[in-house]
């Protein structure tokens, strides 16, 4: 079980609208601009937490990293914990810190087990940036019986070894072969500003050769610019070979009917998906009366459409009065041609 799904999550700051939560929402994207992975600033020691809102013995957390930048996930550690002093980074460690090549998923295995309800991913240093595209969090349940284990916090002693050689505690998987990599990911506004630290270092999903065979691929900046522009080229082509055929399928429906409105605006509602609804009623309301059965509905409406004239000329006051009382004092402007 994923104790990590759907639960809640926060990170040190958000940029480039890569919220904490798009970690453990259950989609399994690596391509940013799909808006499955977070995003921090750039920053010292940025850091994401997800809350199991239980306690957990975990064995091994799998990450998913993004598959363009993924190199900045490189040197990060996962602390695991029941307190949030520090924001849970100086709780104790699973494993050691690890790396996990761009477009790839990777299991730390916590070696010992650890016990706690906060799990927390950092990466120590300056100017770092943290992006994850997946967190998932396996282990065993606490049982509620037990009394509460003390947590003791370990201080870290640095290795002489170089970090990116000890990598024991970490399986690193093949990406997953679906329609998501098989074709050029469009690019996020973070993507396309990268600086020249990263120009040589960017991993692309695998492709399919013509023999069949699946290679991983790497391009320079250069290359991913003219693939971007020939990309919206050509998808600006498309659109315009649409639009004229739509204008001549429409143009040709309606060329022999221009003498015909009536059978125009039927050709015309017909392609715009109109259709003319039959008017149903189910209940007449006749002053305090309210008529449901259609026979009584019907008759209502011809009692009052077949009395509504003389209802009206009812209402209308009478008079004895001659006309000639209205006009035998008028002066007309017109005497001269009177007889």
């Amino acid at each position: 079980e994923n104790f990590a799904f759907n639960k809640p999550a926060q990170q040190s700051k958000t940029t480039h609208g890569g919220v904490a939560s798009r970690a453990v929402d259950g989609t399994k994207s690596r391509v940013y601009s799909s808006g499955s992975c977070t995003h921090t600033a750039e920053q010292t020691t940025p850091w994401w937490r997800v809350d199991l809102q239980q306690r957990i013995t975990v064995t091994q957390v799998k990450i998913a990293n993004r598959a363009i930048l993924g190199d900045r996930l490189s040197g990060f550690e996962i602390r695991i914990g029941d307190n949030l002093e520090n924001n849970g980074i100086t709780s104790l460690r699973c494993g050691t810190q690890q790396h996990i090549p761009s477009n790839r998923w990777g299991t730390v295995w916590c070696d010992p087990t650890l016990i706690g309800r906060y799990v927390t991913i950092v990466i120590p240093g300056e100017n770092k940036m943290l992006t994850l595209c997946e967190v998932e969090v396996y282990g065993i349940k606490e049982d509620s019986k037990k009394s509460p284990s003390i947590e003791i916090k370990a201080v870290d002693i640095p290795s002489e070894t170089p970090v990116h050689n000890s990598f024991s505690t970490l399986d690193v998987e093949e990406p997953e072969e679906d329609e998501a990599y098989t074709s050029f990911p469009a690019l996020d506004d973070d993507e396309k500003n990268m600086d020249s630290s990263h120009k040589t270092n960017v991993s692309h999903p695998k492709q399919k050769s013509k023999s069949g065979k699946v290679s991983t691929w790497k391009n320079t900046e250069q290359n991913i610019e003219k693939d971007w522009k020939n990309y919206k080229a050509t998808g600006n082509k498309v659109n315009i070979e649409l639009r004229n055929d739509k204008k001549d399928y429409f143009s040709s429906k309606i060329a022999g009917q221009k003498c015909d409105p009536k059978n125009a605006w039927k050709t015309i509602n017909n392609l715009l998906g109109r259709q003319s609804k039959p008017t149903v009623v189910n209940e007449l309301k006749l002053g305090d009366n309210s008529l449901t059965s259609p026979k009584d509905i019907a008759e209502g409406f011809n009692d009052y459409f077949s009395s509504i004239g003389p209802d009206l000329a009812s209402n209308i006051h009478t008079s004895n009065d001659s006309f000639e009382k209205y006009v035998k004092n008028s002066k007309s402007e017109f005497t001269d041609f009177q007889p």
